[in-house]
């Protein structure tokens, strides 16, 4: 009995089970792209057609497939990274709707004026990130960009540490000469 085969369309649709000797006459015929991920019972991940050692012969012109394809190897498989862009999108646009009504209340500025570069930066991360499959440059760029807002969050945070504690101490002593004149009324 033949094996039963699994391949995708567009990388996203799966279709299958198909008999071996149906799936060897698809990849012949060209209608299932170098590309496309393959997978059957004993393979431990889908990997691309053109990187299945025994698979690949039967891919027609051959020598149009990129001589940079990696080797195949049996551990390899695609991973498509999840993406966030979404909440980055949520926070970025959060940051600086907070950053500009803490400018609008002039104390704020310090802190309004780097919450807006935050979210400026959490958008522009979202951006770089967007691709499930993004390249090195896309991720480096991405990851630059998160710890931009990552610090100016950290900054952010610890400026309203501190002016919650000045707030605090300034309060504190009011409330103490408050209540010893209430206690001692004459």
């Amino acid at each position: 009995m033949d094996s039963l085969w699994y391949y995708t369309v567009g990388r996203t649709e799966q279709r299958g089970p198909v008999e071996e000797s149906e799936f060897f006459s698809l990849i012949r015929s060209g209608q299932i792209a170098p590309t496309e991920l393959v997978w059957t019972q004993g393979m431990p991940a889908w990997i691309p057609l053109q990187n299945h050692p025994m698979l690949r012969s039967l891919i027609p012109n051959e020598a149009t497939l990129t001589s940079a394809a990696p080797a195949p190897d049996s551990r390899q498989q695609e991973i498509a990274l999840p993406t966030f862009d979404g909440w980055l999108a949520f926070i970025g646009i959060a940051s600086i709707i907070g950053g500009a009504l803490l400018v609008l209340t002039c104390v704020g500025i310090p802190i309004g004026v780097l919450m807006i570069f935050a979210g400026s930066a959490a958008l522009s991360a979202k951006n770089a990130l967007s691709d499930p499959h993004p390249t090195p440059e896309q991720l480096a760029v991405g990851h630059a960009k998160l710890r931009t807002f990552f610090i100016l969050t950290g900054v952010v945070l610890i400026l309203k540490l501190f002016s919650f504690a000045v707030l605090f101490l300034n309060l504190s002593d009011a409330l103490v000469a408050a209540f010893a004149e209430m206690s001692n009324p004459f």
